[in-house]
Formats: C-alpha cells, structure tokens, sequence
C-alpha cells in the first residue's frame, strides 16, 4: 500500500497516481465477504479489497467500471442476493459433461442429484466445511429414497465437491465462491467392508431368480464367472470367448481391463496381466496367468450369453470378442467400463431384492461383485476341494515360508480343475434353462479365430 506522501488525488474516487512513476493505482472493493480465520477457524464476514497498478487513467476508469458492474450484476441476477446450490451444480455439469465419457457422465450425475437433495437451493456461500461434514454422515444413513453409501463412494463425492468449488472460486464474479471449504472436511472413520455371506441356498436362488428375470444375459456372464469360476472383476471384463474350452471344462485367465484416467486415446480403462502379474514376466506363472474351472452351469449360462449376442451381432462370435458386452456395447461397439460393472452388479441386486419382497421374502443383505468371488472359494474350500485347485484357480500363490518349500518352490499347476467342476455342479441345483431360449442341446462349436495358447501348455 503506497503511502499518503508517495500518491496524489486525481479527482475520481478509487484513483491515486503513483509520483514515482506516473502509474495508477486503482482500489477496487469486492464488498464483504466470508473468510475463515486461520487461526480459530471461524467463519467471519469481512470488508474484501484489493489493488491494481496499470498505465493510464483510462484503463483504471475500465477497472472501477468493470468493478461496478460486476456488483450491479449480482444484485440483479441473484434471487434475493442467494446463489442457490442446485442451479450452480447444474451450471458446472453443463460446463464440463461434454468432455467427459457416457459412464463418468451417468456416475457425476448421480452424486448431483444425492447433493441436490441434501442442499436444495442453499446459498453455496453459507455451506461451510461442518456443513459438508454433516452431508457426508447423511451418506452413511439409509433414508427413504436413498440408501446408505460407502467411504470409497463418499470419497468420490468429495473430488467432485471439491472440484466444484475449484470451478466456483475460478469464476468468482459469478458465484462470489472465494475459498473452498471441501479439502479440510473429514469424510469419517473408514470401516472395513464386511462381506456378505451368501449361502449354496442364496446362490441357487439368485440364478433362479436371474434367469426368470433378466432379458440382457450379459448379466449371466458377470455373475457366473464370478460366482462359478471365482473371477475377478477386472478379469471377468477381460475375458474373450477364445479363452474358453468347452471340451475341457476350462477358462484361461490371461489379462484384465482395469480402470484407468481418461487418455488422450479418450479411453478409460486399459489392458495388464492378472492380480500381481508382472508385466514383463517371462512365464505365464509370472504374468499371473492361469486356468480356472468351468463348471456345467457357468458352460450352458455362457452357452446362452453366446447365443443373444450372435443375435445381436447378425453373425458367429468371433475369437477376441469380448465375453461380457451388454446390448448397448454390441449395438455401439465399444467395451464396458469397469467402474460400470459394479453399479451393473448393484441394479441387478436390486431387481432380485425387489422379486424377493414382491414373494413375501427378505431382501438380501448388500453384496458386491468381488463377495461373489468369496462364496466361491469358500464353497470349494468347505466341499472338500484340494486347496492346491481353489488357490490356483483363485490366482492366489504359495509361498514357501508360509505353505512350505514342497508348494512353495516345486510344485506346478498342472491346469486340473475336475474337484471344482464337481463341487460346483454338486451345490448348484437350479435348473439352468431361459423360457424363451433353448440351448442345452447345442454342441459348444469352437470359435473363430481359435488359437492353441503356448503359453497355457507351460502351465
């Protein structure tokens, strides 16, 4: 600030000229405005202003009028001098949805619409971090339109809160936004997830219900690797349909899509190896490749997967097809991405809930995709099945400190997956036919694009 000695009075209010340099000096006055004291972290109303040097008198008269006008603006526009929540999200949607792809669209919608109904038309000024505090515990509590929500999700909420604020405190003259109160809001103590326990009887009952009730059969494909060959999600939406040998009861594990930051190739997911694979590993067993079972049930539900989409498709499915493609990736040709998998896995729960109430039954306790996986080892594991199969199956290694220098150093997975097969088509009773489609007496005919997988005979 120039002192009173160092500045001379040029006749327009907000103007002082500089003798050193004949430069103006232009205070501009933002008016009173919420700041947070640093030191007690209370929320204070306080007189804003700031100063600008620029060359000539006319470009501080543009200054001050700029200034002027911005305020005329905001008393004008603003409903009753407020900014409502909902019209400034909706604002910041509209801004950036173009860039981003149909799946993070569809997500980012629906944590707007959890903030719009939690905020409403709330001055975005008067939402503080205790405010966002107390938004993220009303995540946590089942309501009668919402349901509770996880920290992993919460966490998501709070990177577009907070991005949101970002864009707010950019244009300032706008929204009046100029500190952002999200970094320092704390989401809560994290839980362990505890995973559901689903029973043979759950299990059967799900598959009964799903084939009832589902007209997409790509929903098949996700639960039956997951739950019949324990598969992992990232593998599941790797897998294509020259990976499968009917005659062998076996599916080849060789890579996954797993989720990655939209690139300049605009894509959000991208190829790796299995679990803990190396990259540049040398053999199948360091890339983490491997063989899991494909018991009678998960072969006739694949089976019908295959079908619908050469349905679709008007023509034979071909080697690298992907096995998991809803009817709107085979109609759009593009694949799925893996974050939509667990929403998918989520509606689908949902459905089965709903057919469960309409039944007079409880609805199930909420499961993820990867607690299907869970049911699957653990059914093998307590039906007797070696466990040198389920963890090889599973992908899970020996190591020789902890299973002994026998499995840990010597021993080799030999692909034999017959124990599971057995336990798997012994718990599952359900009957595996779709009213309106008939395939259990089609030959399963071998893909085009067929290749023998050298890397599989190491295994």
């Amino acid at each position: 600030m120039a002192k009173k000695n160092e500045v001379k009075d040029t006749g327009f209010p907000g103007i002082k000229q500089r003798l050193s340099d004949n430069k103006y000096i232009v205070t501009l006055d933002y008016g009173r405005q919420k700041k947070t004291d640093p030191k007690t972290g209370e929320v204070r109303l306080r007189q804003v202003k700031t100063t600008r040097v620029v060359s000539t008198l006319k470009e501080a008269k543009a200054l001050l009028g700029e200034n002027s006008a911005v305020k005329k603006r905001k008393k004008i526009t603003a409903i009753a001098g407020r900014i409502p929540f909902n019209k400034a999200i909706s604002e910041y949607m509209d801004y950036y949805s173009a860039e981003w792809s149909t799946s993070h669209r569809e997500r980012q919608e629906s944590y707007m619409r959890r903030m719009n109904a939690y905020f409403g038309d709330e001055d975005v000024r008067d939402i503080d971090t205790g405010r966002i505090e107390d938004f993220f515990k009303w995540c946590r509590v089942e309501n009668a339109v919402y349901r509770a929500i996880s920290n992993n999700t919460i966490e998501k909420i709070k990177c577009m809160l907070n991005h949101f604020f970002k864009w707010m405190k950019k244009n300032y003259n706008t929204y009046d936004i100029h500190q952002n109160p999200v970094p320092d809001s704390e989401v809560g103590k994290k839980e362990r997830f505890v995973t559901a326990e689903l029973t043979v009887e759950n299990m059967n009952e799900i598959i009964r219900i799903m084939l009832d009730h589902e007209r997409d059969y790509s929903i098949f494909a996700m639960v039956g690797l997951a739950a019949l060959a324990g598969m992992r999600r990232g593998e599941i939406l790797g897998l294509m349909w020259r990976h499968i040998y009917w005659d062998e009861n076996r599916i080849y594990v060789e890579k996954q899509r797993a989720q990655k930051k939209k690139g300049e190739d605009g894509l959000t997911w991208e190829w790796r190896t299995p679990k803990n694979g190396l990259e540049d590993g040398k053999s199948p067993e360091e890339r983490r490749e491997r063989w899991t079972a494909m018991p009678t049930t998960l072969s006739l539900l694949l089976k019908y997967v295959r079908t619908q989409q050469e349905e679709y498709l008007g023509r034979k499915v071909k080697g690298d097809d992907l096995v998991y493609m809803t009817k709107v990736n085979l109609v759009d040709h593009y694949p799925p991405a893996p974050s939509k998998a667990d929403r998918r896995i989520n509606e689908f729960q949902g459905r089965c809930n709903k057919v469960r109430k309409s039944q007079g039954k409880e609805e199930y306790a909420l499961y993820r995709l990867h607690d299907l996986r869970h049911w699957f080892i653990s059914t093998c594991i307590n039906n007797g099945v070696p466990l040198t199969q389920v963890m090889a199956s599973a992908g899970h290694s020996f190591s020789a400190s902890q299973d002994g220098t026998s499995l840990g150093v010597y021993w080799h997975d030999d692909g034999n997956r017959e124990d599971i097969v057995k336990c798997i088509d012994k718990v599952i009773k359900t009957k595996i036919i779709v009213p309106d489609m008939d395939v259990s007496s089609v030959k399963a005919e071998p893909v085009n694009n067929r290749r023998k997988d050298k890397r599989s005979d190491e295994l």
